[in-house]
């Protein structure tokens, strides 16, 4: 009979797990009036730039995406002479947004491109990329990924310059990967951070060197190609040459953000909890989204002679240059404190408790990768990931800051309270508390007692009651 009960007890632990499984969101919610009116003053705030933004015709390949599709609210915003985007997915006309011209198409395919540019385009945002099958992953050829991002490169540079172009301004947004060794780096900066050759994940000074994420492997091929690209004359003559630059971010993260945020915080809206962690110690930087939009203006302001100076000067103080793009406060990720306030936004609690190895975590990454590519399903966590995600890694922004006057204007901690507003509404939270970042209402435990507790508490409590009554089944 005990046993009996033992079973049942389990089979409803599973069930109240997988009910709230089925309560994952699949898509992000609509950004919240009050986040729209704190980026309108932003924009007040940085109206220096807008004489630069009025005067071009934009193509953002990529638009549709998370990075993308920032800046195309953006430049819409601040007022475009036009928009124009390039993506392979084009949204059905209700989906659309009201200003901006699609194409549909590929880098990958360079008719596509050329008639993209037609009709005078002169900026483009190149925001486009492949990530990989599974994305950042190692295993296989990666052709694929380097059609797209190596090739697509290719195809983009020759259509911007080729006779019938208009294009001035090229900025791509790259990555930090592109210099990511799995070594431990703080205030790392352009000019010490060669391309990367692999991930080393012996102890310093040993020889353990695997490949590259394919992903990291072609964003280092297509940012070589854009930078050699810069000062590259038209097929016209007498036309002004191309003028490029690329842009490294790090984990960029906000509201509406659907890939890696979701990784951490979809297992502690599940589970109520997070047990676990990695590192305590680890550190690292993040890029929100909307510094990293606004690094994408002020670099192009800079081009185009803005903070004094001539064009020419300007041109020159970014063009041909690559630059670290991020907020400058470095956070733990490995025992989750970056994560924290969107988890707590969800009705889930970080509990720092067992330590994991990050050695045992990177070879579980691993070999789930490898099992993949031989049985055909993508892991949940690649081993780029597992090293990203237990290295501390920090960027100086320095050299942004002297060529193109970048300074983030949203901090990771404010920007953190966004995302977790975002993802509260996303999963369902009716009563988050701007102010505590977690659910208002007290658990139903609490409201018996007339008392308001910690979510720590109420975890502990729940868990704590779960495994005395399975407990007590299995001995009956």
């Amino acid at each position: 009979m005990g046993r009996g009960l033992g079973l049942s007890a389990i089979a409803c632990v599973l069930a109240l797990v997988a009910e709230r499984a089925s309560r994952v969101p699949s898509s992000p919610a609509p950004h919240s009036p009050q986040y729209l009116a704190r980026l309108a003053d932003l924009r007040r705030k940085t109206s220096h730039v807008d004489g630069t933004v009025h005067s071009h015709s934009f193509l953002v390949i990529g638009g549709t995406g998370f990075t993308g599709g920032a800046l195309v609210d953006e430049l819409l915003a601040r007022g475009a002479k036009s928009v124009r985007v390039l993506s392979r997915r084009v949204p059905a006309k209700g989906a659309r947004k009201a200003g901006v011209e699609y194409a549909k198409g590929s880098i990958s395919d360079r008719a596509s491109l050329d008639a993209a540019l037609r009709g005078g385009v002169t900026a483009v945002f190149h925001t486009a990329a492949d990530y990989g099958a599974p994305p950042f992953g190692r295993l296989g050829e990666g052709q694929r990924t380097t059609d797209i991002n190596e090739g697509g490169m290719r195809n983009v540079l020759g259509a911007c310059a080729s006779a019938g172009s208009a294009v001035r301004r090229l900025i791509f947004t790259s990555t930090v990967e592109t210099a990511f060794s799995g070594r431990d780096r703080l205030d790392a900066t352009e000019e010490g951070s060669p391309y990367s050759d692999g991930y080393h994940l012996g102890a310093q000074g040993e020889s353990e060197v695997t490949s590259l994420s394919h992903y990291s492997r072609t964003k280092i091929a297509a940012e070589k190609l854009l930078l050699a690209a810069d000062k590259q004359q038209h097929g016209r003559a007498g036309a002004e040459p191309l003028r490029t630059c690329a842009l490294r971010p790090a984990g960029i993260f906000g509201p509406r953000e659907n890939w890696f945020i979701p990784k951490a915080v979809t297992p502690a809206f599940v589970l109520r909890a997070l047990p676990f962690y990695f590192d305590a110690a680890q550190t690292q930087d993040w890029t929100f989204i909307y510094n990293l939009v606004w690094a994408h203006l002020a670099a192009l302001h800079r081009m185009e002679g803005g903070q004094g100076g001539d064009a020419a000067a300007g041109a020159d103080a970014v063009g041909g240059k690559a630059f670290f793009i991020t907020d400058g406060e470095p956070i733990n990720a490995a025992a989750w404190e970056f994560f924290s306030p969107v988890i707590r936004a969800v009705g889930g609690v970080a509990l720092p408790l067992l330590r994991v190895p990050p050695s045992l975590l990177r070879g579980c990454a691993e070999a789930l990768e490898a099992l993949g590519a031989r049985w055909g399903f993508a892991p949940p966590l690649t081993l780029m990931e597992a090293v990203k995600a237990t290295s501390s890694t920090t960027h100086s922004t320095a050299r942004a800051r002297a060529a193109f006057g970048f300074q983030p204007l949203v901090s990771s901690t404010e920007g953190l309270g966004w995302t977790a507003e975002e993802f509260a509404r996303r999963f369902g939270v009716a009563d988050y508390d701007a102010t505590t970042q977690g659910p208002r209402a007290a658990p139903w435990w609490a409201r018996w007692a007339n008392t308001q507790v910690h979510p720590v508490m109420d975890v502990l409590v729940t868990y704590v009651l779960l495994a005395l009554f399975v407990g007590a089944a299995f001995v009956l």
